[in-house]
């Protein structure tokens, strides 16, 4: 199911009774489809009658209101023909007409789109569909909350694999907070030899801090090594049974999958795997310590002196600032390292599996 697309014979899912007001209630039949992408379930005969305006279509702004209702923000756009390639999908157009339609997918061969007044996805050439676009898109983003979290990316997919490994998580938890726990004991244990052993010429103040120092960093080694150890051998059971798990989706999935995508494409989400694992049981586990000690530090951090400690967190606006500007930023940079890393990677693929092919045309100068 895509957007109440039957998959398998490319029908529209419409209910019968509103079957009448597709011509003038494109625009709220439309927002439907979007958020059922978005995970909201729509009864779609009561939306229509609840959000639809009898004499005409919604304008931009009425929808844009449907949408905030939703909890799904809606922006309008009137991007150029090659900004179009780099929208956000879907998007609802409206087009010269007046009507709106959903945009599904959006390439440089053809774009599909869900038009409410017929039942079946309909598929334009990229001059056909710019003759008939009134130049106006909207895009959509989902205001952020936990159930949006998980079905964004898929989560519970990923946590009833980890959560059989979760007694061995929470060692590398536990381990990982006494580890910062000592990080604050080297500035007293510092504090202590200036003050006290420097100052007094306490040799045998520092004889037990040295031997101390020494059983210290003993300890921290021998956590630091069961940590890596535990989280090591826990993350390879984790893609090993991650692995197997995907592997068995990907054969399941119909032939037609295959044959609208590059296989460039699947390999690179196949091997982003483990960056995701990686997050999950590595990078995001850490953040919950490192928010509860940054609270801890900033409090040590008063105690010792509040006038030092307003200083160093006046830089906190600045960091705060940098990461909303450059943020946007980086995920367009990144987003065009992924596409272009996907094409090279499925032309690489498709060349050395058709490698037969290339040496019997003799291509092989058109590659220098």
């Amino acid at each position: 199911m895509f957007f109440g697309i039957n998959s398998r014979n490319g029908e529209e899912e419409m209910p019968e009774d509103i079957s009448e007001k597709r011509k003038n209630q494109t625009g709220v039949i439309c927002i439907a489809k979007v958020l059922e992408h978005y995970g909201t379930k729509v009864d779609l005969a009561e939306f229509v009658k609840k959000h639809e305006n009898k004499n005409r279509e919604l304008s931009w702004e009425e929808l844009q209101k449907v949408c905030r209702k939703h909890m799904v923000r809606g922006n309008m756009l009137r991007p150029t023909a090659d900004e179009l390639r780099e929208v956000e999908l879907p998007a609802i157009a409206r087009m010269a007409s007046g009507t709106y339609v959903v945009i599904a997918v959006c390439n440089d061969e053809a774009v599909f789109l869900l038009d409410p007044r017929v039942d079946h996805p309909v598929a334009l050439s990229q001059k056909q569909f710019l003759e008939a676009w009134g130049n106006e898109l909207l895009v959509f983003s989902a205001k952020y909350s936990w159930d949006y979290f998980k079905k964004k990316y898929n989560l519970p997919w990923f946590m009833r694999v980890i959560m059989h490994y979760k007694r061995y998580l929470y060692e590398v938890l536990a381990a990982s907070f006494f580890l910062q726990l000592m990080g604050i004991g080297m500035p007293l244990i510092t504090q202590v030899i200036i003050d006290k052993v420097i100052s007094n010429n306490g040799r045998s103040t520092l004889m037990v801090i040295g031997c101390s120092m020494v059983l210290f960093f003993f300890m921290q080694s021998l956590l630091s090594g069961l940590k890596t150890y535990i989280l090591n051998h826990t993350t390879n059971k984790l893609d090993a049974i991650l692995g197997t798990r995907l592997f068995r989706h990907l054969i399941s999935l119909p032939l037609p999958y295959y044959e609208s995508r590059r296989v460039g494409d699947t390999l690179m989400r196949v091997g982003a795997l483990n960056q995701v694992r990686e997050f999950l049981t590595g990078q995001g586990l850490m953040t919950i310590l490192d928010v509860f000690f940054s609270i801890l530090f900033v409090l040590f951090m008063l105690w010792y002196s509040v006038p030092l400690t307003l200083i160093a967190l006046c830089c906190i606006p600045l960091y705060v600032a940098q990461n909303i500007w450059a943020v946007p930023i980086i995920k367009r940079k990144i987003e065009a390292v992924w596409r272009t890393g996907a094409a090279n990677n499925a032309f690489l693929v498709e060349a050395v599996t058709n490698i037969e092919t290339i040496k019997a045309l003799a291509v092989e100068p058109q590659f220098d």
